[in-house]
């Protein structure tokens, strides 16, 4: 089981009222603060305006200032590091079923590099391109508040424009990163985490994933170890915790039922586990979550 935010949950974030089920654009302003990782229903983007911030996304960490663009895709895990320092950004939610309906088009994200790859995209931008992306993201939300029997369709051709736009810029960065030897070992950490995400709910053990990408365990784990400063172990343990974490965030699943959703045997062993990586266990964990 897989457990998401849905664009309600989020817009009660942002103290927003909107009634729209499909598409939020919350004004540009001070992000809001959400202490626990969490996954949401629909693709985010977010250009950022003022203030730093530290993201991290399935493990991986972006340090984020202004002039950046950040992209999650929904199965992302995302877990904000907030400061004392006053973030300012822009940000867009969007479902996949809006933007197939609206442009009647099934497969619009396969005309987007970095959508068929399912990836975080984050972007540090020049000054041209930051200019240029600002004016569009504003004109997206100006469409969105202004009354149109077509509102949706303009708004979902409004952001196809700027997804693609967004593509030429991760494009050209990603070429850039292949020419500067984006080797072999970049190469495996990468399909390692990609299969991590498909398979963490069912297989913690090293020697799967191993497997599935052909090479033996050891090898694996001092790849990851010199990519990330992790072994194999220790990734797989991170991320069934943010997994445990997210899911004892629903309210309607017994802490029993998200230990067997993870794959544990009882849950007494997943409670030890928890226990033994966070220090709390899963009851005083969700005892904890803000209301």
């Amino acid at each position: 089981m897989i457990s998401y935010l849905e664009l309600a949950d989020i817009k009660q974030n942002f103290d927003s009222d909107k009634n729209t089920s499909q598409f939020f654009f919350p004004p540009k302003g001070k992000q809001p603060f959400i202490s626990e990782p969490y996954r949401i229903s629909s693709y985010a983007l977010g250009l950022y305006h003022e203030g730093a911030i530290e993201l991290i996304a399935d493990l991986n960490s972006y340090h984020i200032t202004d002039k950046n663009l950040i992209f999650l895709p929904s199965k992302v895990i995302r877990e904000w590091m907030f400061t004392k320092e006053c973030v300012i950004n822009s940000a867009l939610f969007f479902e996949r079923e809006f933007m197939m309906e609206q442009l009647g088009n099934t497969s619009f994200d396969k005309k987007v590099r970095f959508m068929q790859e399912d990836t975080v995209v984050h972007l540090s931008l020049s000054n041209s391109n930051y200019e240029e992306l600002s004016k569009i993201f504003e004109n997206v939300l100006q469409k969105s508040k202004q009354p149109s029997k077509h509102k949706q369709t303009i708004i979902a051709h409004e952001l196809m424009t700027l997804l693609l736009q967004v593509d030429e810029l991760f494009l050209d960065t990603n070429n850039s990163l292949h020419t500067n030897n984006f080797g072999r070992n970049q190469e495996l950490t990468k399909a390692f985490k990609k299969l991590l995400s498909q398979y963490i709910l069912e297989q913690r053990n090293v020697g799967f994933y191993a497997e599935k990408l052909g090479v033996n365990p050891k090898h694996l784990s001092q790849t990851l170890k010199q990519e990330t400063g992790h072994s194999a172990t220790a990734i797989i343990s991170k991320r069934t915790i943010l997994e445990a974490k997210v899911l004892l965030q629903d309210v309607s699943m017994s802490v029993a039922q998200v230990g067997y959703a993870l794959s544990f045997k009882n849950p007494s062993q997943f409670g030890k586990y928890f226990k033994s990586k966070t220090g709390v266990t899963p009851n005083e964990y969700r005892k904890n979550l803000p209301l």
